[in-house]
């Protein structure tokens, strides 16, 4: 369990810098989840989908599209 809370501070620390990536917040949902944290699972997560649409990183519209469904389905388990 550790880890995970290690690796979620890691995660914020990224997103302070880099506060537009919807990577990271989807990093920081997935973290969170298996850290047993669900509603800051859900909250990441939702963030993450959100930022989705003007997140620059996805080079084609299926790329933006395919990392969408990623987040919905980590949603559903959250």
């Amino acid at each position: 369990m550790r880890q995970y809370e290690e690796a979620i501070a890691v995660m914020q620390q990224a997103i302070t810098l880099r506060p537009g990536s919807s990577a990271l917040y989807y990093n920081v949902g997935v973290l969170s989840q298996s850290a047993g944290r669900s509603r800051e699972a859900r909250a990441s997560l939702e963030q993450a989908l959100k930022l989705a649409d003007t997140d620059p990183v996805f080079a084609t519209p299926a790329d933006r599209e395919e990392f969408r469904q990623r987040v919905r389905g980590a949603l559903r388990s959250a």
